[in-house]
């Protein structure tokens, strides 16, 4: 498993000095999601956040990041994911979850792996490992 907390990052340009420790404030600026995901919504709905006076806005998965980096709006996203970005100052975290048992889980068949698969598992494993 490899394990990572959800953040709410949004670029300096975007959010300018803003602690946005109310959430509902938080709700006011654009949000960006990945199309075919869920994130930035669960995160508001969890939250019980409604008002949302700009909306999420969905882009393809290459584009997240960018675009929160960019000031475009704010993203819900995997720390372990922008790391490097918030260490940089390219992106600040406005929120995180501090749940464990939370991240994701290499899943096969059961039985031997073939070569590539096995290949690729590896290559995972070590990407997945705690900096």
């Amino acid at each position: 498993m490899w394990e990572s907390t959800l953040v709410v990052v949004g670029a300096p340009s975007l959010i300018g000095e803003t602690a946005y420790a109310d959430l509902e404030a938080l709700a006011r600026l654009p949000w960006m999601e990945e199309l075919g995901t869920s994130e930035s919504t669960n995160w508001l709905q969890k939250h019980g956040v409604k008002q949302r006076a700009v909306g999420v806005i969905r882009v393809p998965g290459n584009f997240l990041i960018d675009s929160a980096r960019d000031g475009q709006g704010v993203a819900a996203t995997v720390r372990r994911f922008v790391e490097r970005d918030i260490e940089a100052g390219r992106l600040q975290v406005l929120h995180e979850e501090q749940h464990s048992g939370s991240g994701y889980h290499i899943v096969t068949r059961t039985g031997v792996m073939r070569t590539p698969l096995k290949a690729f598992v590896s290559w995972l494993k070590r990407e997945g490992r705690t900096p």
